[in-house]
């Protein structure tokens, strides 16, 4: 089963395509291709450690809106699939119940925590990512 979760792709993306702006096609190629792959794995984190709660007994009722910690499968497997090339960055998981919960799939209601860790990273690192990754490369050096 292929990956499935949060897609990365500069096209789409308001936020990264702002910072892109303004560069030349070649700095935009490689600043996005290192950047991306940043935010990506910092959003499987983010999943990973903050969007799903843990420390609940395993007979505790599901919270309503929260995805809960039960065997760790899911949160395990979350992963970055980077077969999108350097434009696109995929952070999602191969369990079939992934899915369930990030979208709300009748009968259960939506649970997600790819899209707030996508939303946050892009928000709050990812510019942190792009300034570094600029400055490296006027530098001279990799971003």
């Amino acid at each position: 089963m292929a990956i499935q979760g949060v897609q990365f792709n500069v096209a789409d993306s308001k936020e990264i395509r702002r910072f892109l702006e303004g560069l030349d096609p070649r700095t935009q190629a490689s600043v996005s291709a290192v950047v991306l792959e940043k935010i990506a794995n910092a959003t499987a984190a983010d999943a990973k450690l903050n969007r799903i709660v843990r420390g609940r007994p395993l007979t505790a009722k599901a919270l309503p809106n929260k995805l809960t910690w039960r065997s760790g499968d899911l949160t395990n497997s979350i992963a970055v699939d980077p077969s999108g090339g350097p434009t696109r960055q995929i952070v999602g998981s191969r369990m079939e119940y992934a899915a369930v919960h990030e979208q709300g799939i009748r009968p259960f209601k939506r649970r997600p925590y790819f899209e707030p860790a996508a939303v946050f990273v892009v928000k709050t690192k990812a510019p942190k990512y792009f300034r570094r990754a600029l400055e490296r490369l006027r530098a001279g050096q990799k971003p």
